[in-house]
């Protein structure tokens, strides 16, 4: 039996694993972080207190763009593992 697949009786139940949570945190981060950068590109430079493309908004393109990447990714990845799981949980487990 695996150790997020807890059993309750006849039926197997999905706690979600540290490694889920993680994934859904970094994807919930980074979409946050671009929906920001995307209403109020300015944050970055009165943050870092950093100028870093003098003014013409292709850093703060690039941070959407990999945020964007980033949260895909995350919950992605995040949702195989519960493909995976509920994949598990059709199958018998042993006593």
């Amino acid at each position: 039996m695996s150790p997020d697949l807890p059993r309750e009786g006849n039926s197997t139940v999905f706690r979600p694993t540290v490694r889920f949570w993680g994934e859904t945190g970094v994807g919930t981060v980074s979409a946050v972080l671009c929906v920001v950068t995307l209403v109020w590109p300015d944050w970055l430079e009165l943050v870092l207190h950093i100028d870093p493309d003098a003014g013409n908004g292709s850093v703060e393109w690039a941070v959407v763009a990999l945020c964007a990447l980033v949260a895909l990714a995350s919950f992605a990845i995040a949702r195989l593992d519960l493909r995976r799981v509920r994949a598990t949980t059709g199958r018998q487990v042993p006593s």
